[in-house]
């Protein structure tokens, strides 16, 4: 379902909408499931080149560890901005969802 318009989602569209959630979502924020969501906020400012392998195995960790639905095949930034994270996930065999963290 549609967070902000309450109507139904292809599966396609449920996925991209789950991704975003969690990479989004930092940890602990959710009261009632304080391990969902993600620490990407934490890479936010430190020099990309750095913090390359760590953004990668977060989003595949974060993915996987809360949606059992998503299987991560590729993780691109696209960007090298300090001030934020621009990621192209690609999943499942073919599907792909772009996410910016800032």
């Amino acid at each position: 379902m549609n967070i902000h318009t309450g109507k139904l989602l292809n599966l396609h569209d449920n996925l991209n909408q789950s991704i975003k959630l969690i990479l989004l979502t930092p940890k602990g924020e959710r009261l009632l499931n304080r391990s969902s969501g993600s620490n990407m906020m934490s890479y936010l400012g430190q020099p990309i080149n750095n913090v390359l392998m760590q953004i990668r195995a977060e989003v595949v960790s974060s993915l996987q560890g809360n949606d059992s639905r998503i299987f991560v095949d590729r993780v691109v930034i696209k960007n090298n901005d300090e001030a934020a994270l621009k990621l192209s996930v690609q999943y499942n065999d073919g599907g792909s969802t772009d996410v910016s963290i800032t």
